[in-house]
C-alpha cells in the first residue's frame, strides 16, 4: 500500500496527453510497475527466476527481453493502456480491502496469461500484432480513442477506492467479475457525485453543481470577449516608432528598418492574425546583409513561445530561453530574426571567451607616418549595440564568473561604458534586442546533465523576463519534420525514427542515459536509412545500421546498452503494430 499511495497513483491519468507526455507517462508506468512487481513477490529480484519466467512463455519468441529482471518486464509493454491494466490488478491482488476469493482468482488469471501467452491477449488498434500485458477479456477500450483511456473495468475499480481513500461506500463488493461488460450506458449516480465532491473538497476546488454554475457564467463573459476582441481587430494597427534608416559602411547594405505586424513577417492569416497583430520591426535591405540567418521554410514555431518573444522584441525585454540540449533554443530566435530579416550575432559563453573579445582592447598599429601608435578595437558587443539586431547570449549559464560583470552592465539597458575606452558610453539603437539561451533557470543544475553550469546571481538572472521553457517537438511533428527534410524516406520509417527520438529524450531527462538526441540527430538518422536502404536493400538491417552510424556510436558502453534495447522496443512494436 506504501508504495502505491507514494509511487503510483499520481502517474495513472493517461488521458488527453499529447506524445512527449504520454512518453513520460509511459516511462513513469513502467517504473511504477517496477516497484509493483518487487513488492508482490521476492521472485521478481531473482534474474534466474524472473528469466525462467520468461523463456517459460511465448512472448519471448517476439519480444527480446533486455535484462532478467522486473525493471525488463516493465520496459517490454508499449502500451500505457496495459501499464494501468496491470497495476490496478497487482493493487487489488495485494489489498486486503476486497473479499471476493472467485473475483480475485479471475483477475490473478487474467493478470499472469498476458504476461505469458500472446494469443490471449487484446489485438493492437494499429495492426494485426498483439499487445503485449493487455488480456483481451479487459479490452474494452474504442478502437478510435486515441488517448487509450482505461476500460469499464478501471472504472469499477477506481470507484471500489472511493470506500477506501474517501469513506464513501458506492458499492461493498465488486459488480461481478472484470470481465463483464456494461449494458447499457447509466446516468452518473448520485454516490459516484458524491465521491468526486469529497475528491474536489480534499484539494480545496468547488463541487461538481458549482463548477457546473461557473460554467454557465464563464460562457457569457466569452461571449463578451469576443465582441470586444472583434471591436479590437477592426481598430487600426499604429507604429510604436518610425522607420530607421541604416547606412551602408561597404560590407554591410543600406536599408530600412520599419515597424510591421508581426503576421505580416510571419505569413500568418485566418483566425490566428490577432494573436499576431503586435508591431514588430522588419528590415529591408538593398542587398544581401551577411549576418541575417537563413530562413528554413519548413521551420515550425510554437505560438505559446513565439508570441512572448515577438512581444519582448516590441517592448524591449530581454528573454530567458531554458530547454535541454537539442530543444532548437537557439534555432528560435535565428528562424526569428530570419523573418523580421534583420541581424543576428550569437554569443557562444563558453570558457574561452575573454572580456576583451566582448569588450575590446587596445592593439598596437602603425600610422600612415610609420609610427606605432595604439587604437581601440571594439569587441562584439559595442559592436552589435550600434545595429538594429539581436544579440543571441548563448549558453549564459556556463560563462565564466568574471564576465558576469560586464554582462550586468549590457542588461541595464542605460547604455554601455567602454572603460578600456576612456569611459566612453555605447547608446544603444533603438531595434537592439538581446536573448539569452540555457540549460538551466540560472539556479544551478537539478538534473546532473549539465556540469559545466554555474549558479548565477539573483540580481543578474531577474533582469531577464520572461523566462520562456522550450522543449523538444512533439513526436507527431518530428515525424512529419523528417518528411519534409527527407523526402525519399518511408512514411513509416519517418514514425519509427520519432518514436525512436520520443523514448530517447524521456531517458535522458530522466538521466538514464548522458547522450542527447537532437532534431539534427534524427535527420541524419533518416537521411543514412534512405542512403543505406537504397545501398543494401530493404532485406538488411539497414534502419540498425543507419541508427549506429548516426547515434548509437557517439553514446559510452553504458548509455549505448540502453539505447539499443529502446531501439529494438520502438522497432520491434512498429514492426508488430
Amino acid at each position: 500500500m506504501k508504495v502505491w499511495e507514494e509511487t503510483i497513483k499520481d502517474v495513472l491519468a493517461i488521458e488527453g496527453l499529447d506524445s512527449n507526455k504520454y512518453s513520460e507517462k509511459r516511462s513513469a508506468l513502467r517504473k511504477a510497475l517496477t516497484l509493483c512487481l518487487e513488492g508482490t513477490s521476492k521472485n521478481w529480484q531473482n534474474s534466474e527466476w524472473v528469466e525462467r519466467f520468461w523463456k517459460n512463455g511465448s512472448w519471448s519468441k517476439s519480444i527480446s527481453l533486455t535484462r532478467p529482471s522486473a525493471s525488463g518486464i516493465a520496459a517490454c509493454f508499449g502500451n500505457a493502456t496495459a501499464l494501468v491494466t496491470q497495476m490496478y490488478a497487482l493493487h487489488v491482488l495485494n489489498s486486503d480491502s476486497y473479499n471476493a476469493p472467485g473475483w480475485l482468482t479471475e483477475l490473478a488469471r487474467l493478470w499472469s496469461h498476458a504476461l505469458i501467452d500472446p494469443t490471449v491477449c487484446a489485438s493492437s488498434t494499429r495492426g494485426s500484432g498483439r499487445v503485449f500485458g493487455l488480456h483481451e477479456d479487459w479490452d474494452r477500450c474504442d478502437p478510435d480513442d486515441a488517448d487509450g483511456r482505461a476500460n469499464e473495468t478501471f472504472i469499477d475499480i477506481a470507484l471500489m477506492h472511493a470506500k477506501e481513500h474517501w469513506g464513501i461506500e458506492v458499492f461493498a463488493t465488486p459488480k461481478g467479475s472484470p470481465t463483464s461488460a456494461p449494458t447499457a450506458k447509466q446516468p452518473v449516480s448520485s454516490a459516484v457525485t458524491d465521491a468526486l465532491d469529497a475528491l474536489l473538497s480534499s484539494a480545496d476546488m468547488p463541487s461538481v453543481s458549482e463548477i457546473g454554475t461557473m460554467r454557465t457564467d464563464l460562457g457569457s463573459l466569452t461571449s463578451e470577449v469576443e465582441e470586444l476582441r472583434e471591436k479590437l481587430s477592426s481598430m487600426p494597427t499604429t507604429s510604436v516608432m518610425a522607420p530607421v534608416s541604416v547606412q551602408s559602411d561597404g560590407a554591410i547594405p543600406s536599408g530600412t528598418v520599419t515597424m510591421k505586424p508581426a503576421h505580416e513577417a510571419f505569413g500568418i492569416t485566418g483566425k490566428d492574425v490577432t494573436m499576431f497583430d503586435m508591431p514588430v520591426p522588419v528590415g529591408e535591405w538593398d542587398g544581401v546583409h551577411p549576418h541575417i540567418p537563413e530562413k528554413d521554410e519548413d521551420y515550425v514555431f510554437d505560438s505559446e513561445t513565439l508570441v512572448p518573444v515577438l512581444l519582448a522584441i516590441t517592448h524591449g525585454r530581454i528573454p530567458w530561453l531554458k530547454g535541454h540540449t537539442g530543444t532548437g533554443k537557439t534555432t528560435l530566435i535565428e528562424q526569428v530574426y530570419a523573418r523580421l530579416q534583420l541581424p543576428l550575432f550569437r554569443l557562444n559563453l563558453d570558457s574561452d571567451i575573454t572580456r576583451g573579445e566582448l569588450v575590446g582592447r587596445e592593439v598596437l598599429r602603425t600610422d600612415g607616418d610609420g609610427h606605432t601608435v595604439t587604437e581601440f578595437v571594439e569587441g562584439i558587443i559595442p559592436m552589435a549595440m550600434q545595429q538594429p539586431c539581436g544579440l543571441l547570449l548563448d549558453e549564459i549559464d556556463a560563462s565564466r564568473p568574471d564576465l558576469g560583470f560586464v554582462l550586468q552592465r549590457l542588461t541595464e539597458g542605460k547604455g554601455f561604458m567602454l572603460l578600456e575606452d576612456g569611459g566612453r558610453t555605447i547608446a544603444p539603437h533603438p531595434h537592439f534586442r538581446m536573448f539569452a539561451t540555457a540549460n538551466t533557470n540560472g539556479r544551478g543544475d537539478e538534473t546532473g546533465l549539465y556540469s559545466g553550469t554555474r549558479a548565477l546571481g539573483t540580481a543578474f538572472v531577474n533582469r531577464f523576463k520572461p523566462y520562456l521553457e522550450v522543449d523538444y517537438m512533439s513526436q507527431d511533428e518530428e515525424a512529419q519534420l523528417i518528411r519534409e527534410k527527407v523526402p525519399a524516406i518511408d512514411a513509416n520509417h519517418a514514425r519509427s525514427i520519432a518514436a525512436y527520438a520520443t523514448e530517447h529524450r524521456v531517458a535522458f531527462k530522466q538521466a538514464d542515459v548522458t547522450l542527447a538526441c537532437s532534431p539534427r540527430d534524427t535527420l541524419a538518422f533518416a537521411l543514412a536509412a534512405v542512403e543505406y536502404q537504397r545501398s543494401f536493400g530493404t532485406t538488411s538491417a539497414f534502419l540498425k545500421l543507419a541508427l549506429q552510424h548516426s547515434i548509437l556510436n557517439a553514446a559510452d558502453s553504458d548509455d549505448r546498452q540502453v539505447l539499443e534495447g529502446l531501439a529494438e522496443r520502438v522497432f520491434t512494436t512498429k514492426s508488430e503494430g
